[in-house]
């Protein structure tokens, strides 16, 4: 049948085609109403199908907000109420995360709601000296959503992360990686904070001054430049260039 659409096919061979073509539409007419209706079942079924993920999606979101409001709950010394819906609060740290975790795993993971409450989990586990369960949870959500709006968040702490555990030489090589590819998750101004950052906590006074001025002279509104202008480097490479200029 996929023969009928060519162009360049004989005119003969179109209309000895469509003689076919109709004499089995009128042998097997049954059968194509049958599958007529079967095409209307999985029409209806996809339909039903989307409405419920739709639910499912908007009651994972719901689920998320909880669970998130146990995460920023206060802990207060008396009267502690981590049942309450609106604004939880807890006798503990301990007890604040052990009901945020509670209520972050419920979020169904299969979702967009459920890759989120995965990253609060990953920041539970950090707070708990778990760090190699939060790197596994932070790197599988970069890994599937790169350009999500909290991937860049996520990068930041894995980028701290490493710092505390004394990788720096790490973070340096792959923020470099990232800015000779012009890829990963960090906007520009946010990766070169970090890059001078990471170097300058390693004493490459020089190169972090670089960074550091490159980020200023790119990007002078963005609010890392303006903490980037207060960096012991940054001041440095500027005496340094007041310095040449008096000489």
């Amino acid at each position: 049948m996929s023969g009928l659409t060519r162009q360049e096919m004989k005119r003969d061979e179109v209309r000895e085609g469509l003689l076919v073509a109709v004499d089995w539409i009128s042998e097997n007419v049954q059968k194509i109403l049958i599958g007529i209706g079967a095409v209307v079942v999985l029409l209806i079924a996809f339909s039903g199908f989307s409405i419920w993920r739709s639910g499912r999606a908007e009651a994972a979101q719901m689920d998320l907000a909880a669970a998130l409001r146990a995460v920023g709950g206060a802990v207060v010394e008396s009267g502690a109420d981590p049942d309450n819906a609106q604004a939880p609060t807890f006798a503990s740290e301990e007890a604040r995360r052990a009901k945020a975790r509670e209520l972050l795993e419920a979020v169904p993971g299969n979702t967009e709601a459920g890759e989120i409450a995965s990253v609060y989990l990953g920041d539970l586990a950090a707070e708990e000296g778990d760090f190699d369960q939060a790197r596994a949870r932070w790197e599988r959500f970069i890994d599937k959503h790169e350009r999500h709006t909290l991937a860049a968040v996520v990068e930041t702490s894995l980028i701290s992360l490493d710092r505390q555990l004394g990788n720096s030489e790490a973070i340096v090589t792959r923020l470099q990686q990232m800015e000779q590819a012009g890829t990963g998750a960090l906007p520009r101004d946010v990766l070169l904070f970090e890059l001078g950052s990471t170097q300058e906590a390693l004493d490459r006074v020089d190169e972090a001054g670089s960074t550091f001025k490159t980020l200023v002279e790119e990007f002078p509104q963005s609010p890392y430049a303006a903490q980037a202008r207060q960096r012991p480097s940054f001041v440095a490479s500027q005496n340094q260039v007041i310095d040449g200029l008096g000489g």
